[in-house]
């Protein structure tokens, strides 16, 4: 009751307190299952899996998505447990180059850290070619929430709606922020020109994402730390075909291909996400086509999930047993 008092108060993080409720029942599965690798998704999972590994004897490897390579570091209290994992977990798997570097400062060993991308099952997404239509119809997908920036692509998108009246804006995603989105497309007077349509399906969303002609996605970091790792709705846009105005943010830079990073504005600069929009609208349906196919070459040679997961298979066969330590032989 203690616990749970303090959660409910935010004097206690929730993860935490379940770890030791969670901890026994985990280990007596395990036990069970006697795996030869634990892969522990997330940090907090990770700081639950590693006194098990340990007691068990058994090769641990943690994944970092994002909050917990950046929110959760800001707390003394979840550094010193990161510093567990770094010294007794077997590798370490991060999104991109950036979030490599965030941990490594935080006292992960650069060779048991390792880049593996988030993969998209390419079938699911093909390619459509640019046929030349005129740019109107924009499409953002993403939780309400504020590092996806929806405020800011809204207050940038009243620059392109002012100077052309048949642009459309879509954003698909539901979240905290809803009511914040409403109020503004209200002010600004685009009720009639931004749709805010809440959380659909991944078919439904692929669907939507087809008829539309650009993608745009303002990620920026939260006011609590929060960030991005590699936007996987990113990944699917340039699949799919669609030229993509983002922000340069976290690793956003790192999926986005040469011929497209003049697209990257500063995130949280309205009027720099607002020009780069308005580039794009100005392009040569060739120009445009360029775009899209260098987008479409990027994610099947660096994120195709056949060969990320080829990567996780080699890191796992690595992984060695050795008088009761585990290490990784590079």
């Amino acid at each position: 009751m203690r616990d749970r008092l303090l959660v409910s108060l935010g004097g206690l993080n929730r993860e935490r307190y379940m770890w030791p409720y969670l901890r026994p029942q985990l280990e007596d599965e395990l036990r069970k299952i006697r795996p030869d690798i634990i892969h522990a998704h997330f940090g907090p999972m990770g700081m639950c899996a590693a006194p098990i590994a340990r007691a068990l004897q058994v090769p641990l490897v943690v994944s970092f998505y994002g909050f917990d390579a950046t929110v959760l570091p800001r707390d003394g209290a979840w550094r010193m447990l990161l510093h567990e994992i770094f010294a007794h977990a077997d590798a370490i798997i991060v999104l991109s180059k950036i979030m490599k570097r965030q941990l490594e400062q935080l006292g992960s060993v650069p060779e048991r850290t390792h880049i593996v991308h988030l993969g998209k099952r390419l079938h699911e997404f093909p390619f459509s070619s640019w046929n030349g239509r005129s740019i109107r119809h924009w499409i953002s997908v993403g939780r309400l929430t504020e590092k996806k920036g929806h405020l800011d692509c809204i207050q940038a998108f009243q620059s392109v709606a002012t100077i052309d009246p048949k642009s459309t804006l879509t954003i698909i995603g539901e979240g905290e922020t809803r009511n914040a989105i409403e109020a503004l497309i209200s002010q600004l007077g685009l009720k009639d020109r931004v749709r805010l349509i809440g959380a659909l399906s991944n078919q439904a969303t692929r669907d939507r994402m087809r008829s539309s002609d650009a993608f745009i996605l303002c990620s920026r970091t939260a006011l609590n730390g929060d960030s991005e790792g590699t936007p996987t709705v990113l990944l699917e846009a340039q699949a799919l075909g669609l030229p993509c105005v983002t922000t340069n943010h976290s690793g956003i830079p790192e999926i986005i291909p040469p011929e497209s990073k003049w697209l990257l504005a500063p995130e949280g600069d309205i009027n720099g996400i607002a020009n780069r929009m308005l580039d794009l609208t100005r392009l040569n349906p060739a120009e445009i086509a360029r775009l899209t196919f260098a987008g479409r070459k990027l994610i099947e040679e660096h994120f195709n999930i056949s060969f990320e997961v080829d990567k996780i298979r080699s890191l796992y066969t690595k992984i060695k047993r050795t008088n009761n330590t585990f290490l990784i032989k590079n």
